[in-house]
């Protein structure tokens, strides 16, 4: 019983380690050009690849469908 509580202990510990930190997000009004770069700046590769996270890709689609909203609106 203790063995599968250490074992258990020691997996969440390190799938936490892994988790996105609140000062990766990006805070500061840019163009969404601007964003586009930042986000593939920030990208890992693997391979030929980029990997971008899912949550910067949904904050990036999200100010892409609140810009579009916005010049609809205007």
């Amino acid at each position: 019983m203790k063995r599968s509580f250490f074992v258990l202990l020691l997996l969440v510990s390190y799938t936490a380690s892994f988790s996105q930190k609140p000062t990766d997000a990006v805070t500061e009004p840019h163009t969404l050009g601007e964003r586009y770069i930042i986000m593939k700046s920030k990208s890992q590769s693997y391979g030929a690849y980029k990997v971008i996270k899912e949550s910067t890709l949904d904050g990036v689609w999200k100010i892409s469908q609140d810009s579009l909203d916005a010049k609809k609106k205007a």
